[in-house]
């Protein structure tokens, strides 16, 4: 038999053996029908470019086969990469987190957390009706308050708006329009139909107040974190 021949039986051999223990320790990786799919097709597409070096001549196949055994190597990576993509997501989003203390850290258990900022005040990036809006955590406010400029970007139309009500903050009370906010996001956390003000024209930053926090089984303070419960 050709030594290219044997070569090339022993690489798949290597090759396929690694496939199926990486299969066998990363069984998640392969979820779907779909997934199964990109896999064969892409052994096959290994396949077809590995035999076209055994027909090739003498004095092209060393560097062919390095070429190869580099694209095997990038491949393994691939897969490997995709087998863990939950895990590294998660590492990403902690990584961000720790930068920017407002972005939620999703926790076992849907638990969300934040980390203080070096002002010592929690802020949180949620969703409002769809649109991202950063809230600073306001446990002294009676209920969600955004401002006239956060409003009108969660789609608010503020000029239809009575300024009639008094909202209990941190700072005291203060005028504001009362509205029913649609929904509530932060992270895996989800609360729908959440009672809320807009504050007046000199407010400039919105509150996440008990309005939202009462809704949740639980929220805790541990040292510099913030944690969320569902």
């Amino acid at each position: 038999m050709r030594p290219r021949l044997l070569i090339y039986l022993a690489a798949t051999a290597a090759v396929g053996g690694l496939i199926y223990a990486l299969i066998e320790r990363y069984p998640d990786a392969l979820q779907t029908e779909h997934d199964v799919a990109h896999l064969v097709r892409a052994i096959l597409v290994l396949g077809l470019v590995s035999t076209g070096l055994i027909w090739l001549p003498r004095t092209r196949w060393r560097k062919s086969a390095g070429a190869f055994v580099s694209w095997i190597f990038i491949g393994v990576l691939v897969f490997m990469g995709y087998a863990v993509k939950d895990d590294l997501g998660d590492f990403g989003r902690r990584l961000a987190g720790t930068i920017v203390p407002s972005i939620p850290v999703s926790e076992d258990g849907g638990r969300v957390s934040f980390r203080r900022g070096d002002d010592g005040h929690f802020r949180i990036e949620a969703d409002i009706n769809g649109r991202r809006l950063r809230l600073l955590v306001d446990t002294g406010a009676s209920v969600v308050v955004l401002s006239q400029g956060d409003a009108v970007r969660a789609g608010i139309d503020v000029a239809k708006l009575s300024f009639t009500q008094q909202v209990r903050t941190a700072n005291g009370l203060a005028m504001a329009a009362p509205i029913r906010i649609a929904n509530i996001t932060i992270g895996p956390i989800v609360v729908e139909d959440v009672r809320a003000s807009v504050g007046g024209p000199g407010m400039s930053g919105s509150l996440l107040g008990m309005s939202f926090l009462e809704r949740l089984s639980a929220f805790e303070i541990r040292g510099d974190k913030l944690v969320l419960r569902p």
